[in-house]
């Protein structure tokens, strides 16, 4: 009793109560619940218009400065609304504009945003420069509401989409190690974590077997060199049984933050993931550098715990 009473002293009652549930349950905490974006479809939309990112074609909203994009949403929860400026012929590199939002018919956000052009994205089937996603976040309260969307300028094009966040069932993961790559990297952090990843390149491609059905996770990292800028544009190549399935295109960073144990010339990009969806029965991966490239990356693989010993 004496120590808690200590422990109150110095960290505060919090802590104490944290302490306890370490001692009794082994958990500092209960584990966050995942939650994922989901996409939430407009009610009023005063246009679309398509974008094309990498080998994505996404339908955005198109904003008006006085007929509304509206959506109603059930509270609490987090809204996410991602918006890009649709470039005229005559308008700057650096553009600027404005949103405006009401809920319940009370204006809650008035911001100005600027941006510059994407090297990644474009309109579809019209020519015209796209602005880098800007995000507007928004906490709905407890109950049902509405929200309607504007751009404050009448001369401006700015196109949007709306996500609302939703709690999901989290699914154990468990490292996947693949059947061939180049080496073995160890990624270290400025925390002090590691974590390995394996390296491939266009000599060397990454290859996976896996029994489905089930989901695989990707996650790669560019390898930069001396030679190589700040960020960077690659593409990977993903083949099925031999037959080519998509190219992942991504333009990332350099990460100051992160070596490689066993490489220090090189730097490890931003990380980048994406999903294979394994139909039934036995398949196998290749990744690699698209368009036979001239480039290094590293890659970490995830499956369902559950799916980890399937086929054995």
């Amino acid at each position: 009793m004496k120590r808690i009473d200590a422990l109150s002293r110095v960290f505060g009652a919090a802590a104490v109560v944290t302490a306890v549930l370490w001692a009794v349950t082994g958990s500092p905490r209960p584990a966050a619940a995942a939650t994922k974006w989901v996409g939430l479809k407009p009610t009023e939309s005063p246009g679309r218009v398509t974008l094309a990112a990498g080998e994505s074609n996404l339908t955005y909203h198109v904003l008006d400065d006085r007929e509304p994009l509206e959506f109603t949403v059930t509270g609490p929860r987090r809204v996410k609304i991602l918006t890009r400026y649709l470039y005229g012929e005559k308008d700057p590199e650096q553009a600027s504009y404005t949103i405006r939002i009401l809920r319940d018919g009370v204006e809650t956000v008035r911001r100005a945003i600027s941006t510059e052009k994407s090297e990644e994205t474009h309109r579809r089937p019209a020519a015209g420069g796209v602005g880098k996603i800007r995000r507007v976040y928004l906490t709905v309260p407890k109950g049902e509401h509405t929200y309607r969307v504007f751009v404050v300028e009448d001369d401006r094009d700015v196109a949007v989409r709306v996500f609302r966040r939703v709690k999901v069932r989290e699914t154990p993961m468990a490292s996947l190690t693949p059947s061939e790559y180049r080496s073995v990297c160890t990624l270290q952090f400025a925390s002090g974590s590691l974590s390995s990843y394996y390296g491939f390149g266009p000599d060397r491609p990454l290859k996976f077997e896996v029994v489905g059905p089930t989901r695989v996770k990707v996650c790669t990292r560019l390898d930069f060199d001396h030679t190589m800028n700040g960020s960077q544009s690659y593409g990977l190549q993903l083949f099925e049984d031999g037959s080519p399935v998509k190219v992942y295109r991504y333009h990332v960073r350099k990460m100051a933050t992160v070596s490689y144990v066993e490489r220090p010339e090189f730097l490890p990009g931003e990380r980048k993931c994406f999903w294979v969806q394994v139909p039934d029965g036995r398949h196998l991966y290749e990744l690699g550098p698209a368009n036979r490239t001239r480039f290094s990356a590293a890659a970490k693989l995830y499956i369902p715990k559950g799916d980890l010993k399937r086929g054995e």
